[in-house]
Formats: structure tokens, sequence, C-alpha cells
């Protein structure tokens, strides 16, 4: 095996350790919110749309993601990026991430 490519997989090895972190930390979060709000989206009326809340009774507070819990770096009411992420792509649609980032601040308190 020629030395440059030998060093190339040494250093590929190495690196497991962190793409198994960003898989683990970012992409399962992201998936299990997608399957959940997928099952929202396949019970209400064609036409309508659910509030994909990732856990029901999250309480509505500065900070905190009013979907999963989850802290929020800016003291504000919404989401956090792994639920923003997760309903856009439940929909199916092109959002814009500003667009989407309005929705997520807007709740509707009954």
């Amino acid at each position: 095996m020629p030395n440059m490519l030998r060093s190339w997989l040494r250093s590929a090895a190495g690196c497991w350790g962190s793409v198994s972190w960003i898989f683990v930390n970012l992409t399962i979060p992201v998936q299990e919110r997608l399957v959940a709000y997928k099952q929202q989206l396949a019970k209400v009326p064609k036409g309508s749309t659910p509030d994909f809340v990732f856990q029901r009774g999250t309480p509505y507070a500065k900070a905190v993601c009013f979907s999963c819990g989850a802290t929020l770096q800016e003291l504000q009411h919404g989401r956090c990026w792994r639920c923003s992420l997760a309903w856009r792509l439940a929909v199916g649609g092109s959002i814009p991430a500003e667009r989407a980032a309005v929705y997520d601040g807007a709740r509707v308190v009954a």
C-alpha cells in the first residue's frame, strides 16, 4: 500500500469518533422528530397542518423549545434547530429558513 494511502486511512480512522458523535447527536434527534411529525401530518385532514410538537406538555417559556423542551441559545420563544428542521422536512416543501423562524417564534396557546 502506498504511504500516502496508508496515511490517509490512519487519518480517516482517527476521525471516526467525531463522525460517530455527529451522527448520534445531530442526525438521530432530527430523524426522531421527523418520524413523529410525519405521523402527526398523516392524522390531520388534507389541507391542514398540525402544530408539530415533539413532546406534549412542554412549557411555553422563553429560552425553551416549545416542541421538545431543549434549551434555546437566545432568550426568546421558539423551536430548537432540530425541531425546526424536522417540521420543514415533514411538510416536504421548500420553506426558507427566515420564514420558518417566524413560524417557529409564533405559537397559538389555547
